[in-house]
């Protein structure tokens, strides 16, 4: 049931601002044209979405990012769905979207199996929750499923598959299971990978590569420039940055590949250097499972004297206030697919530091618009944050291009024409 689909391949430097303008404003008539051909006008196109959690991380954002564009561009032709666990406020916040809801609470994230008894259950649970989107599926009657995960990609992939429904994937991980990436691949018509780095590692486990479409995640810099003055000041004092101090910070939630251990390590290193300087890590266990994880570092917190220099904040409900209080982010992991963190902070024209590999070597231009180090040491990432901290006019300079980066090709509105094109192409008549 697969559908021919060409790899579209990044163009990151190609392309001027007001050249994206009309390249928008043209391509957004073209899909006017094509819902009307596709669909009629008497009759929207149903998508229903799926996400495996109803907690908001950073992939979560990117949905309702898109949701909520797609909703302002195509909302007259179009009827958005969206099947998550109620266990968490993403539900709430797509209803205020536009979005209609159904609340599975059948769709369980899944947790890779330590034993055969433990992947027994699992392979049943997913054959119990089939059955139920089996029966969503038969009582909403949607032309396109779109799947937010891998994971919610399990629970649909046969229920599509017996409805003769195309099924789109869209695919947040580097790092995935061979064969189940394998199955779900087989079974879909189409799959959004969020960078370059995603793409290939698609296609080295086996996947089709006409099946594979590059679409960057996006960023709605609108909703991260809301926050004013008095929010950013009173989050830098609790922080403990003096009127003229730098803050330098992490965004993540509590999981080991993000390397919260090689943020700390560095910010030792810093903080011998320069007493002005302070570190805060943003981001919560928001599913409860890392205790270990932040206890470790904790504890190497005090083991490394770090309590007065560096803040844990936990889980904030405003990311944009934490970003806009930074004068530097650093994303230490070497594994990152995208860094949603990292485009956040560049649309508010911070500097930013990097490890020079997967997602984050597509978003930053070394020197250009932000910094990357060679190597995930704690050596590498204190060297290059002393550049930043020493000069401000570099600073400035990276967080001025980094922005107009941002604007320029990480745009809410060409991502979301990009996911509707593709709808159309693996549409078949309602």
């Amino acid at each position: 049931m697969g559908v021919s689909l060409k790899q579209e391949e990044p163009r990151i430097n190609s392309t001027s601002s007001k050249g994206q303008t009309i390249a928008f404003t043209q391509l957004h008539g073209r899909m006017k044209s094509l819902v009307s051909q596709s669909i009629g006008y008497q009759r929207k196109l149903k998508v229903l979405f799926v996400n495996h959690t109803g907690k908001v991380g950073g992939a979560e954002v990117s949905l309702l990012t898109l949701l909520d564009w797609l909703n302002r561009l195509y909302g007259k032709s179009i009827q958005l769905m969206l099947a998550a666990p109620d266990d968490g406020d993403l539900l709430e916040r797509a209803e205020r979207c536009g979005v209609i809801i159904f609340p599975t609470n059948w769709l369980k994230r899944l947790k890779r199996p330590s034993n055969m008894r433990h992947l027994l259950n699992m392979i049943a649970s997913i054959g119990r929750g089939s059955l139920k989107a089996l029966k969503l599926l038969h009582s909403i009657s949607p032309h396109i499923v779109h799947c937010n995960s891998l994971q919610s990609s399990l629970y649909f992939v046969l229920p599509t598959a017996f409805k003769r429904l195309p099924l789109v994937w869209h695919c947040r991980d580097l790092l995935m299971p061979k064969v189940v990436a394998m199955f779900v691949g087989a079974f879909c018509d189409a799959i959004i990978s969020i960078s370059s780095a995603v793409a290939k590692e698609l296609i080295k486990l086996g996947i089709s590569e006409r099946k594979v479409r590059l679409i960057y995640n996006a960023v709605d810099v609108s909703a991260l420039k809301h926050v004013n003055n008095e929010q950013v000041k009173r989050f830098r004092e609790a922080c403990g940055v003096g009127e003229d101090g730098i803050l330098v910070g992490m965004i993540a939630h509590m999981t080991p590949w993000k390397r919260h251990d090689l943020f700390i390590r560095m910010a030792s290193s810093v903080a011998k250097e320069r007493k002005d300087v302070r570190f805060v890590i943003v981001g919560g266990d928001i599913f409860e499972e890392q205790s270990g994880w932040l206890c470790f570092l904790s504890r190497m917190t005090k083991e490394l004297s770090l309590e007065g220099a560096l803040k844990f904040v936990g889980e904030c409900k405003d990311i944009a206030i934490a970003v806009n209080a930074m004068d530097i982010l650093v994303h230490p992991s070497p594994t990152e697919p995208f860094g949603r963190a990292i485009a956040e902070a560049m649309a508010v024209g911070k500097a930013v530091v990097a490890i020079n590999a997967f997602g984050p070597a597509e978003l930053i231009k070394h020197q250009e618009n932000g910094l990357l180090v060679p190597s995930a040491t704690p050596e590498a990432l204190s060297k290059a944050v002393l550049r930043l901290v020493e000069n401000e006019p570099l600073r400035l300079k990276l967080g001025e291009a980094a922005a107009k980066f941002v604007q320029t090709h990480l745009s809410p509105q060409l991502h979301a024409e990009k996911v509707f094109q593709l709808w159309l192409e693996c549409s078949r008549s309602p």
